[in-house]
């Protein structure tokens, strides 16, 4: 799939990892989060970027960009396109 592709599907709800079933928001990635960074990955998922992001949370980009990066590694990701997808695969789905 294309990059373009990939987006529109996430944007969609859709899960972009065909072979992973759902799991409860118990995963243990989830656990892991902060509210802080739960909080952004909320956030990032309605298409924020950084700077939006950091305007309003009234924190600097370099925070965003700190809490991100802690993000990506806890929920075992390498971007923001991956983390959304896992947000609306394994958390927004079971709110």
């Amino acid at each position: 799939e294309g990059l373009i592709d990939v987006i529109f599907q996430v944007g969609q709800g859709n899960s972009i990892f065909p072979y992973e079933q759902h799991e409860a928001v118990t995963d243990p990635r989830f656990s892991s989060l902060t509210a802080r960074e739960l909080e952004i990955l909320e956030i990032l998922s309605q298409g924020y970027s950084n700077r939006k992001i950091a305007a309003k949370l009234e924190i600097s980009n370099n925070t965003v960009k700190f809490h991100l990066k802690n993000l990506y590694v806890k929920v075992q990701v390498d971007n923001r396109i991956q983390a959304v997808a896992f947000y609306n695969q394994f958390y927004k789905e079971e709110v």
